[in-house]
């Protein structure tokens, strides 16, 4: 009998042995590698608040960090999941806002939870700024940011 012991999902499309069935790893509506990826760590962890607590930027278990830049990293609209950006962050573990956003909307994707993302303002400690976050049942759920307050949406991009 021969035991491979994984220290994650192994990857997406691929088929595996557990205890003498096979398995498939399949995330379903995802569009590229690094959307299944976000997706399958999101049902990997399965809920909302351990979704929130791995990916948030102020101690998140995922490591994530926060770094300012405009827009997604990698420049592709704001309005729509960026894979190179996506790519990037996930393999970098740093993000800005917007992205932040969308990977948290897609962790909860794959776990078959809806949020929403927003795009609008939000007041700092040095001022307001431009910002997206996401809302879960109708309050403000922001993992990029635990400085920001008093909110003000613009538009909802996901979920309309």
């Amino acid at each position: 009998m021969t035991l491979t012991l994984y220290d994650g999902l192994p990857d997406v499309g691929t088929e595996y042995s557990n205890g003498g069935s096979t398995k498939s790893v399949t995330s379903k509506g995802a569009n590229s590698s690094i959307e299944k990826r976000i997706m399958l760590k999101g049902k990997e962890l399965g809920s909302f608040s351990k979704i929130y607590n791995w990916l948030r930027k102020d101690g998140g278990k995922g490591g994530f960090r926060f770094k300012y830049y405009l827009n997604h990293r990698k420049g592709e609209s704001i309005y729509e999941f960026g894979v190179s950006s996506a790519k990037w962050c996930w393999e970098n573990k740093i993000a800005n806002c917007v992205d932040f956003a969308w990977i948290f909307y897609t962790m909860c994707k794959g776990a078959g939870i809806k949020i929403h993302i927003v795009n609008g303002k939000a007041t700092f400690p040095d001022g307001v700024f431009g910002h997206m976050w996401t809302t879960y049942k109708g309050k403000v759920k922001d993992c990029s940011s635990s400085s920001a307050k008093h909110y003000k949406k613009v538009s909802i991009v996901t979920g309309k």
